[in-house]
């Protein structure tokens, strides 16, 4: 199993970058899970215990104590905790089994609960898919949901027409699946190469947060967007970890462009493992800069978000021959704003005054005076504390709301 410091080697890194790099990332992640593990317990047990005494309930004093003894045990016990790692060791051990019993618990989720109503922006998606040809005000206003409408119409026109509508929605759902678990599968792959325990971790850890999920069944971009993600850092670990030829890192670099584009069409937010990661490439390639390198890697990245979105085009126009006007599409700043005001998550008053203006310049012009007059009323210490108000909102919740 490789090291973090042998991973830096062998990529040629500057044992001071590592150094600088670790220390970094124990400094910022040691305070969010702190400040997480805070959060969901104030929420889920505290915050109950505390309201509850009032009332005389036993409930909530149970769970505190239960938690204290659980950890008292953890720390004092040498046998228990050593039964602890056994069984953690077991669990990495056996983890195909566990695979195996995840998508046979997925299939039966999927069986008994059948085309759910989703609501909201899934069903709004759904309806959009049936007749691309008429005019969709949904899509014109949330054009960021057109790729995976795109997707639904795909899978519609598959289905024989004589079947039901909710074997569309079935369909989606067990494609849903199939890209969770293709994503489960295709990390642990991409890990394996930097350290076998690492892998076995993180594919564990994705089993038990999203495998063995409700959400599987809920038709959205939170896990369609997941494949264009793992891909994302597969390749850059690939570019990271192993020397190549100039054509295969160009080719590389290709289809990380295409992965770029249909990833931010799917969920902006789904890029951010690729910006990390050229980030990452370019910091750990100034010792040995080939500019004749950069040049081609670069200009094949521009190469392949360019044909994505070529496709896309021609898909949407063309193929499917969607009926939308995104020029009266919400902007990234009329999102920026709903993150920056009361809990930070969609905000109905914010969505209402922004949509009385009719083009996408307008609205924007108005999120970014709202951006201006927000960060002026909260100033450095008034904004720090929002954004911690914000993250305990998000973070008591194991779902993220």
């Amino acid at each position: 199993m490789a090291t973090f410091d042998e991973v830096g080697k062998r990529m040629e890194v500057p044992k001071k970058v590592v150094t600088i790099i670790r220390s970094a990332l124990s400094v910022i992640l040691i305070p969010v899970s702190l400040w997480w593990l805070i959060s969901a317990l104030y929420q889920n047990v505290l915050s109950g215990f505390i309201q509850e005494l009032e009332t005389g309930s036993r409930v909530p004093l149970a769970i505190a104590l239960f938690i204290l003894l659980f950890g008292t045990l953890f720390l004092c016990v040498s046998n228990f905790r050593k039964c602890l790692l056994r069984c953690i060791k077991t669990v990495l051990n056996k983890k195909w089994y566990l695979f195996g019993f995840m998508v046979i618990s997925q299939i039966a989720v999927w069986l008994s609960f059948g085309a759910v109503n989703m609501g909201a922006d899934q069903e709004n998606i759904r309806l959009s898919s049936i007749d691309p040809h008429l005019f969709s005000d949904y899509l014109s206003r949330c054009s960021n949901n057109v790729f995976i409408t795109f997707i639904y119409w795909l899978v519609r026109c598959l289905v024989p027409a004589s079947w039901p509508e909710s074997c569309v929605t079935m369909s989606m759902q067990f494609l849903n699946i199939l890209a969770l678990d293709g994503s489960i599968v295709l990390l642990y792959c991409a890990l394996k190469k930097v350290s076998s325990r690492l892998a076995d971790t993180a594919f564990v850890l994705f089993i038990m947060l999203f495998g063995f999920s409700g959400y599987i069944i809920i038709v959205y971009t939170d896990i369609l967007s997941l494949p264009f993600t793992v891909v994302a850092i597969s390749i850059g670990i690939d570019l990271l970890k192993t020397k190549r030829h100039l054509w295969c890192s160009i080719c590389e670099f290709f289809v990380l462009g295409v992965v770029l584009y249909f990833g931010y069409q799917m969920k902006a937010s789904s890029i951010i493992p690729c910006l990390c990661f050229l980030g990452c490439i370019l910091l750990f390639s100034l010792r040995r800069v080939d500019i004749k390198k950069v040049v081609c890697c670069g200009c094949s990245l521009l190469i392949g978000i360019v044909c994505a979105l070529s496709v896309f085009g021609l898909s949407i126009n063309v193929l499917m021959k969607l009926n939308y006007d995104p020029e009266q599409s919400y902007p990234m700043s009329h999102f920026a704003v709903m993150g920056m005001i009361d809990r930070g998550g969609f905000n109905p008053e914010e969505r209402s005054a922004v949509s009385q203006f009719e083009t996408k310049e307008e609205k924007d012009e108005y999120s970014k005076s709202r951006i201006k007059s927000e960060l002026s009323n909260y100033g450095f210490v008034g904004y720090f504390d929002f954004l911690l108000r914000k993250s305990a909102y998000t973070l008591e919740d194991g779902t993220f709301s």
